[in-house]
């Protein structure tokens, strides 16, 4: 914390960043896009300048939308309308775009793991109510959440579970959506993991049954257990939120995002526990 707000000189600002950015943050946003994106273009060898040109058709054409015979003959024009989509543009465009940097983008000549870690620092520090996880800002801001998503997202790939990764990276890619996400589809897909799980422990695809063969490969927390299958009752009965979501007026993202992370520490839980009881195999 600077001096000044350290002694009381200076008010210390908590409000969340979510439905704005603000001059500090759009500003660290835009050096993130100079640091990693811009310099590999300017700093390029004779041999990678085509392909780092190519890349900045690709933002051109299909994110800017605009006409290729219109692009800019200097390179500073071509950062006016990077400057534009940060700065100036809606505030979600920003996040929209950078989302588009790290899917469309050739991963092989940005270091797009340190440009992700850069961002989470700088979300981070200005207090911004998301983070980057795999390819999409999500409104989370807690690391420990962030790191049983993607746990879960390791472990659909190790264990080879049919669609877990699949229903993730569709909860993820629906409550990500702005500015207006998908919530009913994302709860929906983020209990369809624990149901991937489950079919994989039993191929009957219920949890109890599921919870029922792990525990009898040994012992298994009657309370756990119990408090597991109200949470998974409460998502499939005729009152659950598969049936009530296209009545529910006031679903908040806080309900999509607690179902993200719930069902994917619950995944995490089901392959652990499936892995030591011999139940599934971990490649």
């Amino acid at each position: 914390m600077p001096f000044g707000q350290r002694y009381g000189f200076e008010s210390v600002e908590l409000k969340i960043q979510m439905d704005s950015i603000d001059e500090h943050l759009k500003t660290d946003l835009y050096n993130g896009y100079i640091l990693f994106i811009d310099n590999n273009f300017k700093y390029a060898d004779a041999g990678y300048e085509y392909v780092f040109e190519e890349q900045h058709e690709i933002i051109w054409k299909d994110f800017f939308r605009l006409r290729l015979d219109k692009f800019p003959k200097y390179h500073s024009q071509f950062l006016e309308n990077v400057e534009y989509a940060i700065y100036r543009d809606k505030w979600y465009k920003a996040y929209q775009f950078f989302e588009f940097l790290f899917q469309k983008l050739e991963k092989n000549y940005y270091k797009m793991d340190d440009f992700k870690i850069h961002l989470n620092d700088v979300l981070e520090r200005n207090n911004s109510g998301y983070r980057v996880v795999e390819d999409y800002f999500v409104p989370i801001s807690n690391k420990e959440e962030i790191i049983e998503i993607v746990k879960a997202r390791d472990n659909a790939s190790q264990a080879n579970i049919l669609g877990l990764g699949e229903h993730l990276n569709s909860s993820i890619s629906l409550l990500s959506q702005k500015p207006n996400p998908d919530l009913r589809n994302s709860i929906k897909e983020s209990i369809s993991m624990v149901e991937a799980v489950c079919r994989t422990i039993e191929p009957q695809n219920t949890l109890g049954k599921a919870l029922n063969k792990i525990e009898a490969k040994g012992k298994l927390n009657p309370v756990l257990k119990s408090s597991f299958e109200k949470l998974y009752a409460y998502s499939n009965d005729k009152d659950g939120i598969r049936h009530a979501l296209m009545n529910e007026h006031d679903l908040g993202v806080e309900d999509a995002r607690y179902f993200l992370i719930a069902c994917s520490a619950f995944s995490n839980y089901l392959i652990d526990k499936g892995r030591k009881k011999e139940l599934i195999k971990i490649s």
